[in-house]
């Protein structure tokens, strides 16, 4: 596990050290999830990694909070988009996801192991309501690992982003 936050944490570092070379394409943004077992919300940061004329790689840290049935999750995460440049002002891309975090049950405090774990995958699409600003919406699906608990998660998203060039 400490393997898996070391990568996540050096993964992220290398990820802003390249972004400055683009030196644009820096975004914030928030967004609301519903998923199968929780809902909640999420903070995002994101830079771009690639940018060709056909193809954009973004990074996103995400900051997220959950309810889960009688507690909570607090988790941190990092999303990978790839797409492409949309015409219209839409830009549509698929994406992979990961989160890390702690949660507390009836049964298990915040600080206690194990840890929350998922992985998430599925498509998006950027509506750009000004050149700097865009609305999101994402459908996917994926796993969650609640310590020893597995299980299937279908999962919807919807938020804004702001883009600082």
């Amino acid at each position: 596990m400490r393997k898996t936050i070391i990568m996540m944490i050096l993964f992220t570092c290398l990820s802003l050290l390249y972004a400055n070379d683009f030196n644009n394409g820096f975004s914030t943004g928030g967004m609301a999830i519903i998923e199968t077992h929780n809902s909640g919300g999420a903070a995002e940061i994101g830079f771009p990694l690639y940018s060709s004329e056909k193809l954009s790689i973004r990074n996103y840290i995400l900051f997220s909070g959950f309810g889960y049935e009688t507690g909570g999750i607090l988790a941190i995460g990092d999303k990978l988009i790839f797409g492409g440049f949309g015409r219209n002002g839409k830009r549509p891309y698929s994406f992979i996801e990961g989160n890390i975090g702690i949660y507390k049950t009836n049964g298990k405090d915040f600080l206690e192991t194990p840890l929350y774990f998922d992985l998430k995958g599925g498509g998006g699409l950027d509506i750009y309501i000004t050149e700097k600003m865009s609305f999101f919406v994402e459908m996917g699906g994926g796993v969650s690992f609640y310590g020893d608990e597995f299980t299937g998660m279908a999962h919807l998203g919807a938020g804004f982003r702001t883009f600082w060039n």
